[in-house]
């Protein structure tokens, strides 16, 4: 069993008795700096628990390696990081399991794109923001309208109607591009001075 950090046996002392415990045993005393009341603990607890967490990645389900990697890639910008062949059994994949895996990144985002050989993909993306799950990846560029025609040079297609900010030349612009499987790529301008 693995041992309770310091920390989480102080909060857990406190909760169950009322009374700060010394990491090492025993009570504190009243002048000890770790003598401090019961909410206290349990946000010093919150926050170390958070901290040790850090991004990794996004795992991205491709139909072609070779169109995605030409629109994330050679279109977006994405740097190729590393690619890998796996043929091992995958944690909710029907078996057989034969995937490529391939890491990629741009400004500390990474996208692991995975193309399944066997069983093969399954399904779609969904194409309404009010549907669960992640709903698209977004992108800063400076003009949206031409970013979003250079990605369909590259793979993408024009979502219709996606378009906003018109009407407010001063305000938030964005529009939206599907990637060759239909994921939604946001592309959107903040005008300078406006809070982001």
């Amino acid at each position: 069993m693995p041992r309770i950090p310091a920390h989480d046996r102080c909060a857990q002392h406190l909760w169950r008795y009322g009374q700060p415990r010394h990491p090492g045993g025993g009570r504190l005393n009243a002048g000890h700096p770790l003598n401090l009341d019961r909410e206290e603990i349990i946000t010093m607890t919150q926050n170390a628990a958070a901290s040790t967490y850090r991004t990794s990645h996004v795992g991205l389900c491709v139909s072609d390696l070779k169109k995605s990697l030409r629109f994330y890639r050679d279109g977006l910008g994405f740097e190729q990081l590393a690619h890998y062949e796996l043929d091992e059994q995958i944690p909710e994949v029907d078996a057989p399991c034969s995937l490529t895996s391939t890491m990629i990144e741009k400004d500390g985002m990474r996208l692991e794109l995975l193309a399944y050989s066997k069983p093969g993909v399954i399904g779609e993306p969904h194409h309404r923001r009010n549907h669960l799950g992640l709903t698209h990846l977004s992108f800063f560029a400076d003009d949206i309208d031409a970013t979003a025609e250079a990605m369909v040079g590259y793979g993408g297609t024009l979502v219709p109607d996606s378009r906003c900010g018109l009407d407010d030349p001063a305000g938030a612009q964005f529009t939206f591009v599907a990637d060759p499987d239909g994921n939604r790529i946001e592309f959107m301008h903040i005008p300078a001075g406006t809070a982001w």
